[in-house]
């Protein structure tokens, strides 16, 4: 009977330690993934303009918006230099219609539309973006 209690207690260490082990990976792994999302967000002018150089950025998982009850969206929260804010950005469904959203909302409650201004990883357009001028050819 002894025998089966610490076989039962090294099995439940033994779990415990996979468990963690594997939680601990996972939010190390979201933090490296924050960090280049907060390298990449800072490219973007647009946002620095509103944000100042971001510093922090938190991809919050379980946030949900009540326009997209599935999940549709990813929200994230971010704090930069001048000011802090969530931005929200991907596809809801309107019917028959899917309608892409990106939006940075500030800390003072302004709502910024940035559809066709900012590019985040596939998802949005730049529509204003510098593209490479074509040469000038003389007459």
């Amino acid at each position: 009977m002894k025998k089966v209690v610490y076989i039962l207690c090294a099995l439940a260490l033994t779990a415990l330690l996979l468990v963690g082990s594997c939680t601990g990976l996972f939010f190390y792994v979201k933090n490296q993934e924050e960090d280049v999302m907060a390298e990449l967000l800072n490219e973007k002018s647009i946002l620095q303009k509103h944000l100042g150089v971001i510093e922090y950025v938190n991809v919050d998982l379980t946030a949900q918006d009540n326009r997209a009850p599935n999940g549709e969206l990813m929200i994230m929260s971010l704090r930069g230099t001048k000011n802090s804010g969530t931005l929200t950005y991907g596809e809801i469904s309107e019917g028959n219609q899917t309608i892409p959203i990106m939006e940075l909302k500030l800390a003072d409650g302004t709502l910024i539309d940035m559809n066709g201004k900012l590019e985040i990883m596939g998802w949005g357009t730049e529509e204003n973006a510098s593209q490479p001028s074509e040469p000038k050819v003389g007459p």
